[in-house]
């Protein structure tokens, strides 16, 4: 991914927000990173309650820089009021971000939910997701080693460990 836009289903905003920049995390592995690539340059996002979407996983321990697979700041000046007023919506509902793509869905949060040393970019609070696989059976990890907690392995995080 690099330069895009969002199109926010589920809320207020029925503006187009232009000039996102997706940034694939250095810890991400392959399937990340071609799951990202086949991401458009349009996401149409759903939005939910961070509790819907929240990984099991995170429940018991929280998410680190080791968990995210893209990072999503403003483009550019012009588009920064208007991506910064989305984030602060979403932190101040608890709101989370929702895309389907071709073999995951990617999941989007608030960098505020990310321990107090990871939270702000340049000062500023920011947008970063994980995927969760699609399968038949349900969801499937594919980047993680399993954790006890979380059985179902349902979410994927960028573990250059492993191969899938």
């Amino acid at each position: 991914m690099d330069r895009g836009s969002f199109k926010v289903l589920g809320t207020d905003y029925d503006d187009l927000f232009e000039g996102f920049v997706g940034h694939l995390s250095t810890k991400a592995c392959g399937k990340v990173f071609e799951e990202a690539n086949m991401m458009p340059s349009l996401l149409i996002l759903e939005m939910h309650p961070k509790t819907f979407l929240w990984p099991k996983s995170f429940q018991d321990c929280e998410p680190s820089d080791d968990h995210i697979g893209l990072y999503f700041f403003p483009g550019d000046p012009i588009n920064e009021k208007a991506f910064d007023g989305l984030v602060l919506e979403m932190m101040d509902d608890d709101l989370a971000m929702r895309v389907a793509s071709t073999n995951a869905d990617l999941l989007i949060f608030t960098s505020s939910v990310l321990p107090k040393s990871l939270r702000r970019f340049r000062g500023k609070y920011y947008l970063w997701g994980v995927f969760r696989a699609k399968t038949n059976d349900g969801p499937k990890s594919i980047c993680s080693s399993p954790s006890p907690s979380d059985s179902s392995q349902d979410y994927y995080f960028p573990d250059s460990s492993q191969d899938y």
